[in-house]
């Protein structure tokens, strides 16, 4: 399943063994779901870093409505800039 949204690292679960620094998708909806990859957990995973503050389109398996298991995750906000600025170029 592919949901698109905005990713943000955020602190969750403060003051448990679970506390760490998570990768968040918030979708269009409104919807926040915990980002995660098979084998590793979601806390402290810093693969997710360089997608932070991006729009992005995420391919993987929602699971308990609340986390997506990550199989494929794509920029897309620069796709957008890219094309504005080659309108921008034309005469």
């Amino acid at each position: 399943m592919i949901t698109e949204g905005k990713i943000t690292i955020e602190l969750f679960n403060e003051g448990t063994k679970s506390e760490g620094l998570y990768a968040i998708l918030t979708d269009s909806e409104a919807k926040r779901w915990i980002l995660s990859r098979p084998g590793v957990h979601p806390a402290g995973d810093e693969f997710f870093t360089p997608f932070a503050d991006h729009q992005v389109s995420v391919e993987g398996e929602k699971e308990i409505d609340k986390y997506i298991r990550v199989e494929n995750i794509t920029i897309t906000d620069e796709t957008k800039e890219e094309s504005e600025n080659e309108q921008n170029d034309m005469p």
